[in-house]
């Protein structure tokens, strides 16, 4: 059945539609599911991203490393982390991960920088930025 250039349908073949598209969903979380580092009896979103929780930052001499809670959505495909010097992200870099935590080494010498990370799905939905926060780089390094 092709619904593509169709002139006139039907409610049944709109009623077929519908319940093929809802089986093909739910075999494609179940194979993302079985793709994951999700646990049976977790908590999955189905429709949209939620936003991050558990975010952290922790500063050493040579490095900032964020980490946060993993996504509770089965078709997750990476994270964002933007790391900016202005608390409005004007000027910022993105990185991408599949990790839970992320390290910045590119830090200048006492320069504050801003952070925020969020979820994004196979279809490329995004969830909400966590909550910025900030560190202070205290050795300039570049890798």
């Amino acid at each position: 059945m092709s619904l593509l250039g169709a002139g006139n349908v039907t409610i049944a073949e709109l009623a077929e539609f519908e319940r093929r598209l809802r089986e093909l969903s739910a075999e494609l979380q179940a194979k993302a599911l079985a793709n994951s580092e999700l646990e049976p009896g977790d908590t999955i979103v189905t429709s949209g991203v939620p936003k991050l929780s558990g975010f952290t930052v922790t500063s050493t001499t040579s490095k900032i490393v964020l980490g946060w809670n993993r996504a509770p959505i089965a078709d997750l495909k990476r994270y964002e982390v933007q790391v900016s010097t202005s608390d409005g992200f004007g000027d910022s870099d993105t990185f991408f991960t599949r990790e839970t935590s992320w390290t910045y080494t590119a830090g200048t010498s006492g320069v504050t920088y801003f952070f925020r990370v969020r979820a994004r799905n196979f279809i490329e939905e995004v969830g909400p930025w966590t909550t910025t926060t900030t560190s202070t780089s205290s050795t300039p390094k570049l890798t």
